[in-house]
């Protein structure tokens, strides 16, 4: 699993790719981490999953974790391009503040201006 990023009209997409395991979780919460800390106190970020691919159990807990974290910057970041696994992952363990998911990279972008 690796993430990469792409600024565009001050929109920070970060696109993660691969298979979801334990063995990546820590790499990618670092690379995360690292990426968000370079950027501007308020930003907008959007996450791109649709390369994501879902390999079972292992490592759900720890992937949830770093989102959840995540989710408690301002603006809560955007997630688009779930597959319906992640999509149900998100709904059963986001807790009191709800994930932002779209379909699409331009439904999540629009979702900052409403």
């Amino acid at each position: 699993m690796k993430a990469s990023v792409k600024e565009k009209d001050g929109v920070t997409f970060i696109y993660v790719d691969g298979h979801l395991s334990f063995e990546n979780n820590e790499p990618l919460k670092k690379q995360l981490l690292e990426m968000l800390k370079t950027r501007r106190r308020k930003y907008r970020v959007i996450f791109n999953l649709e390369n994501l691919n879902f390999v079972g159990s292992t490592g759900i807990k720890d992937f949830v974790k770093i989102l959840k974290d995540l989710n408690k910057l301002d603006p809560r970041p955007r997630f688009c391009g779930l597959k319906r696994e992640f999509r149900w992952m998100f709904n059963a363990f986001q807790g009191r503040k709800k994930f932002y998911m779209y379909e699409d990279e331009i439904k999540a972008v629009e979702s900052f201006e409403s």
